[in-house]
């Protein structure tokens, strides 16, 4: 896990769900993005790179539980909130 947020922050993309943002939130998007389920599903690393391939290689989605959805969330709240968040671009003096 620690090696996928460290590639995912040096590409320069996000690695945590915004303070501003409930994971309450984030679970219903999920649930109602294009099309109303209710179990969201997603892609899962089988390791860094490779997604885990479903029913024989035929998918790779997985159906995920909203318990193990929303305790991913509060871990990464946990993980955001204990780390020092890093300078801004404009937040840095010339």
């Amino acid at each position: 896990m620690e090696e996928q947020y460290e590639v995912v922050q040096a590409c320069g993309l996000p690695v945590y769900v915004p303070q501003t943002i409930s994971s309450a939130a984030v679970r219903k998007k999920m649930m109602f993005d294009k099309h109303f389920e209710m179990k969201p599903s997603m892609g899962l690393p089988a390791e860094l790179g490779r997604l885990a391939p479903r029913d024989g290689g035929e998918s790779y989605s997985w159906v995920i539980e909203d318990e193990v959805l929303e305790a991913a969330l509060i871990a990464n709240a946990s993980r955001r909130d204990s780390v020092t968040p890093q300078p801004s671009a404009a937040g840095r003096a010339s």
